[in-house]
């Protein structure tokens, strides 16, 4: 199996400004939103099984804009 169309598809995307300001974006935000439930749930014992729904809403809303701006680009 050929690993090249992924690896073009990745380097459009990080190869603009806007694409690699949004991936850092997306990475950032996942990691404050991870920060924030942590340290609100220190005291009220919230279930590690929220975790993972914290952690999937920053990329969800943000990456159909990358692939928007990817697919403006060409």
């Amino acid at each position: 199996m050929s690993l090249t169309l992924p690896r073009v598809e990745l380097r459009k995307q990080v190869d603009t400004r806007a694409g690699r300001g949004l991936l850092i974006a997306i990475g950032v935000l996942t990691a404050l939103a991870l920060g924030l439930f942590m340290w609100v749930a220190r005291n009220d014992g919230a279930p590690l099984s929220a975790a993972p729904a914290v952690t999937t809403t920053p990329p969800s809303l943000l990456l159909p804009v990358l692939g928007i701006i990817t697919a403006c680009n060409e």
